[in-house]
């Protein structure tokens, strides 16, 4: 749900609608949602490792990065269980582990980031084709 003036809004009704049908959007938006899902687990192994990289890349790129306790708590997955994964991702050359007095801090490698890069065309093209084309636009 999505805040307005005058209180809260349906975020499907912000929706722009180019000839679809209202009672398309819901639909739509759901396997616009279910595929973007399914390409990030194809990127980053499975859909943990998939949530896990996005905070880590965001956290990154706005220079406030996680460390593995941040990271399991606002993800609510176990502790043990980041680390492990955490040991993976490190072994791929995907993160990178720096200190900052007692903790450490994750960072996303070049690699990465060149990952993302080069995925983002398929968002945008996954976009037009679910957003865009349903609604005739």
């Amino acid at each position: 749900m999505l805040m307005s003036r005058g209180g809260l809004t349906n975020s499907i009704d912000t929706v722009p609608n180019g000839g679809g049908r209202r009672g398309d959007r819901p639909l739509v938006l759901s396997r616009f949602l279910a595929e973007a899902y399914r390409q990030d687990k194809d990127i980053w192994g499975d859909a943990t490792t998939a949530a896990m990289m996005r905070a880590i890349i965001v956290g990154t790129l706005e220079n406030r990065p996680f460390d593995a306790g941040a990271l399991a708590s606002d993800l609510r997955i176990p502790h043990q269980t980041v680390v492990r994964r955490l040991g993976r991702l490190e072994d791929r050359g995907l993160i990178s582990k720096c200190r900052n007095g007692r903790r450490h801090d994750l960072i996303a490698s070049k690699t990465a980031l060149a990952i993302l890069a080069e995925r983002t065309k398929d968002y945008v093209d996954l976009v037009r084709v679910y957003l865009c084309q349903d609604f005739g636009e």
